[in-house]
């Protein structure tokens, strides 16, 4: 979670989110709170000094969480922010990059202790879909911009697929890039692996069925098409 005096951005796993709070970091108007886990570590490689780094919250945070959060650290609620912004993928492409994600060895290293998903990993990818569950345990992407199963007014939420224009058009207002210690106004491809030859040769209709089945609120709200 990264969040200025008018915009709170929230981290979907998998989504492009390195990418986004990179940008962020960079551009956003001051003050800036960077909060997660490893806010320190972003800290070391910016040369902001309106930035404070904030540990005790998962980087993947749901709004929930966020909500609470920002309640009892910094007496903030969500309506006093002008943005909240979010980013959806596909889910036939999330999927498929949470698998290749899975099978990356410094990946594997990190999460050695979870060997029933490496597994899956290292298999069909159908059997992936069906048994790995989600990036954080139980968390469709809907889940992280809801508070109690409704989305709020000032939620906006932008699609992977057109991450750079789409997103930079919904936070343009609430960044200063001229001011940017960085003097970069270029939108960052940060963590980012792209396998859409590779993902169509896999989207047979029993995986696309899976994948439909394990995601329904995007598909049949027609924010992605089947």
């Amino acid at each position: 979670m990264i969040f200025s005096e008018r915009l709170l951005f929230i981290h979907i796993g998998k989504t492009g989110g390195m990418s986004c709070s990179d940008y962020l970091l960079r551009s956003l108007t001051g003050p800036v709170w960077n909060c997660h886990q490893e806010a320190d570590h972003d800290q070391s490689r910016l040369s902001r000094k309106d930035i404070t780094s904030v540990a005790g919250l998962n980087r993947h945070c749901t709004l929930e969480a966020a909500s609470r959060f920002l309640k009892e650290n910094f007496d903030r609620r969500l309506e006093d922010f002008d943005k909240i912004v979010a980013v959806f993928r596909h889910p036939y492409s999330l999927e498929y990059s949470w698998y290749r994600h899975l099978q990356k060895p410094d990946v594997r290293e990190r999460r050695r202790a979870q060997g029933e998903l490496l597994e899956l990993a290292q298999g069909d990818f159908e059997e992936f879909v069906r048994g790995s569950g989600y990036h954080r345990r139980g968390l469709t992407q809907e889940r992280y911009v809801q508070i109690g199963g409704h989305m709020p007014p000032n939620v906006s939420i932008v699609r992977f697929e057109n991450l750079g224009a789409e997103f930079l058009e919904q936070v343009r207002t609430f960044t200063d890039v001229e001011e940017s210690n960085q003097g970069d106004a270029r939108f960052p491809l940060l963590n980012s692996t792209i396998y859409e030859v590779e993902l169509d040769s896999v989207l047979t209709d029993p995986v696309k069925s899976a994948i439909q089945s394990k995601h329904p609120f995007v598909f049949e709200t027609g924010f992605y098409a089947r």
